[in-house]
């Protein structure tokens, strides 16, 4: 559910209940080595997932969606590929993709604080730069997906080449900065 929730806080359209209700969430999940994430008979840790995809869900019917489902959705369509699979393995990419793009701007600082303060979450220093948090944050999307064993998009078929096709069918109708067909390969 991490993709979920970051995707949630980071809409361009998200309702402030949902929002802190989110980062709650994130809070409850926020290491990989929770127990919730390896160990389904702890009661404690699948209360809190189970929370955090309450959350999820409600959030979902409120806030648009930016690019990482947006790939998802003609990805599934074209190869035998799981909605969870493509957004995990999209994540870190998307939102490095992402934060590039707006610090080389510098647009949309409001999106760069939601970025740092969900990277704060996961510091065990504070009182750092907003790009301290930002890095972190990116950088725990990243570690996630290999503490998480999602699979690489290649698995199921998906290659390079089939980038551009991909990108035509791809909406990013909320996504907090538009980008180029050409950045997105």
């Amino acid at each position: 559910r991490y993709k979920t929730s970051l995707a949630l806080l980071l809409g361009v359209s998200l309702m402030t209940s949902c929002q802190s209700q989110s980062v709650y969430a994130d809070f409850l999940l926020r290491t990989p080595d929770q127990p919730m994430l390896f160990d389904g008979n702890d009661i404690n840790a699948r209360t809190h997932m189970a929370y955090a995809s309450l959350v999820s869900g409600i959030c979902l019917a409120n806030a648009g969606l930016g690019l990482v489902h947006g790939f998802a959705q003609p990805l599934g369509s074209l190869f035998p590929v799981p909605h969870g699979i493509v957004c995990g393995t999209m994540m870190p990419a998307v939102n490095r993709l992402t934060v590039n793009k707006l610090l080389n701007e510098k647009s949309h600082p409001a999106v760069l604080k939601k970025y740092a303060e969900i990277g704060n979450l996961f510091a065990d220093q504070k009182n750092k730069t907003e790009n301290y948090y930002i890095e972190l944050l990116l950088d725990k999307l990243d570690e996630y997906v290999v503490a998480f064993k999602i699979p690489r998009l290649s698995a199921y078929g998906i290659s390079k080449d089939d980038f551009q096709s991909i990108i035509k069918q791809t909406e990013m109708k909320n996504h907090p900065i538009k980008l180029t067909a050409q950045e997105m390969e």
